[in-house]
């Protein structure tokens, strides 16, 4: 699209050049074959643009076929020397040329927008997928609390807090493209926040049913934003079968679709990369700043049995290597360099959409066998 209008705008440019050779000519009553070959080539290109393949716009073709038609007459008038009757015809079609690549400006600018909408919907999606997983831990959590466990509902109703934030945010993001999801993603967070403030009474039970509407309306405005970006993909392939008539089929334009929304999001997210580092750098050290020295002797103990017992250390590596947490980096053990110490580091971290998660190979974190198993045998004894 941005191809087409470019070339509309060097023919509009070609079309004001042979409209100043025509007049120069007619004033000093010179010969017109110059001017009349220069007019034939602006309406034979016009012609071209005109039976190019374009999505659907307003006025893009009728445009270019009025200028087609324009340019055209001007060149038999001219061909007649009657550059007195040309000169009009050449201001309307420069007229019709600015107009088509105004529409093929706007068509242009109407499928970046649409392919931005879907990375960010994207995006959302995810983000509330992991917002709903964690809300419905919450809310299965607080069923099996017990109403007189006023540590664990302390520390409920700190994770409940820390979700709101997000959900928040996601609602803001969507709001423009998904009005619908964004009402449910607020209708969510109402309900975190009534179950945050029974979980600080100490009334898990009545939490519970709270978090768990959350998690639902979550997972509801979730199924909005899929049915949104599948009205968004429809567009698009319709766009690209328009621009390729013999040549694409669904399957091509859906990946040729993927590509570009891939390539929006990361065009985003170096835009971000700079903030992420320098937040995720003082996470880490807050991270490491919270050592408990109960759970550091404890944690030591651990790591002295692990390395003396090879094989129990080995088979809990294998048993829990597709977990989702990151013992060192865990919010709720809060044992931070002194459990380092014992198994060999944290893994780096990343910033997911919501939470925290290990960012590269786990191979990269264990320097040694020891502290493979020391660290592995702690993520399969269920502190924290």
């Amino acid at each position: 699209m941005r191809n087409a209008a470019e070339q509309v705008n060097e023919l509009i440019k070609e079309q004001m050049q042979t409209k100043d050779v025509t007049r120069d000519a007619a004033a000093k009553k010179q010969d017109l074959r110059k001017s009349t070959e220069m007019q034939q080539q602006v309406a034979k290109k016009a012609n071209d643009l005109q039976n190019l393949p374009l999505p659907e716009t307003k006025n893009a073709k009728e445009e270019l076929a009025k200028a087609t038609d324009s340019a055209q007459r001007a060149a038999d008038n001219l061909s007649r020397r009657d550059a007195e009757a040309a000169q009009p015809k050449q201001d309307e079609t420069i007229k019709h040329l600015e107009a088509a690549k105004k529409a093929l400006e706007e068509k242009a600018a109407e499928i970046e927008k649409r392919r931005e909408e879907m990375a960010k919907l994207e995006e959302a999606a995810k983000k509330l997928d992991e917002l709903a997983r964690k809300e419905q831990r919450i809310s299965d959590d607080a069923k099996e609390a017990k109403p007189q466990d006023k540590p664990n509902a302390e520390k409920l109703a700190d994770k409940q807090d820390k979700l709101q934030p997000p959900t928040k945010d996601v609602a803001n993001e969507v709001k423009d493209s998904a009005p619908e999801a964004a009402k449910k993603i607020d209708q969510a967070e109402k309900q975190m926040e009534l179950a945050k403030k029974d979980l600080q009474q100490q009334k898990p039970k009545d939490a519970s049913p709270k978090a768990q509407d959350a998690a639902q309306k979550l997972n509801d405005a979730q199924k909005d934003l899929d049915n949104k970006l599948e009205e968004l993909r429809n567009k698009e392939i319709q766009d690209q079968a328009s621009l390729q008539p013999q040549q694409v089929d669904p399957q091509a334009a859906a990946e040729q679709l993927a590509k570009a929304i891939e390539q929006t999001r990361q065009a985003q997210d170096k835009s971000e990369q700079a903030a992420r580092q320098k937040n995720l750098a003082q996470l880490q050290k807050e991270l490491a700043e919270r050592a408990d020295e109960m759970k550091a002797g404890v944690v030591r103990q651990i790591g002295q049995f692990i390395q003396h017992h090879p094989l129990v250390g080995a088979a809990l590596w294998r048993q829990s290597a597709v977990r989702d947490s990151v013992v060192a980096a865990d919010d709720d053990m809060q044992i931070g360099p002194v459990f380092k110490k014992h198994i060999g580091g944290a893994h780096e971290l990343r910033e997911t959409p919501v939470g925290l998660h290990p960012a590269r190979g786990i191979s990269h974190d264990l320097p040694h066998t020891g502290q493979v198993q020391a660290g592995q045998h702690h993520a399969g004894t269920g502190f924290g």
